[in-house]
């Protein structure tokens, strides 16, 4: 009886983590302050697979793939490398997935500064 309880409960946290995965995909909108302090829109498209996270970010008229994206439970991490001037900058994202919003951190590599996004799914 133990193990049959043991085992609903482990396919229960399972199906849970697999909804909240599936819950990610789609567009999300918000807006990230500029390097002038000015607010810029930010538009991201998530793809989930299971645990794996893919998808892109536009800023302005950049559109950029993310990488090594996770999803886990309703949290998520991914890195986004931009080209700019001939030098790479690479921006690691984590976030926590809510009904209707994801909160998302992020800091540049090289730098501590965190800078706070919050997401609605568009």
């Amino acid at each position: 009886m133990r193990m049959r309880i043991l085992a609903v409960f482990v396919l229960t946290l399972a199906l849970v983590s697999v909804s909240f995965a599936q819950g990610v995909n789609g567009t999300w909108k918000g807006q990230r302050p500029g390097r002038d302090g000015a607010m810029m829109d930010v538009t991201f498209k998530f793809v989930a697979d299971g645990e794996k996270l893919s998808g892109s970010t536009t800023m302005g008229t950049n559109e950029v793939q993310i990488s090594d994206g996770k999803v886990s439970g309703n949290d998520i991490s991914f890195v986004v490398k931009m080209e700019r001037g001939g030098n790479t900058m690479v921006m690691k994202y984590t976030g926590t997935l809510s009904t209707n919003e994801i909160k998302l951190k992020s800091t540049r590599e090289g730098s501590d500064r965190v800078t706070e996004v919050t997401l609605k799914r568009s």
